[in-house]
């Protein structure tokens, strides 16, 4: 069973890369076609629906939006991804 994640999450894992993590800075990079929307929706009880981020879509997303943001860091993307999966671990 794959754990999914909340948006803030996704916007610790910018934080913790550097970039920019707000709430409206997501939205924007997720409209533009940056970021990747979650793929997952979780429909509550009282009709609200979450969209929840796999481990995997966070990766990426801190990854595309380091390259794009920073186009010479492309080779942290590995200790990026390390650090990530440390901190969802801790997470859990």
């Amino acid at each position: 069973m794959n754990i999914l994640y909340a948006k803030r999450f996704l916007e610790k894992s910018l934080d913790l890369a550097g970039l920019p993590s707000t709430y409206a800075s997501i939205l924007k990079y997720e409209k533009s076609g940056i970021l990747i929307k979650p793929s997952a929706n979780v429909c509550l009880r009282n009709n609200s629906v979450w969209r929840l981020y796999s481990e995997q879509e966070i990766q990426d997303n801190v990854i595309r939006l380091l390259i794009y943001k920073y186009p010479n860091r492309e080779k942290d993307s590995e200790n990026i991804k390390k650090l990530i999966t440390q901190y969802l671990e801790n997470e859990r």
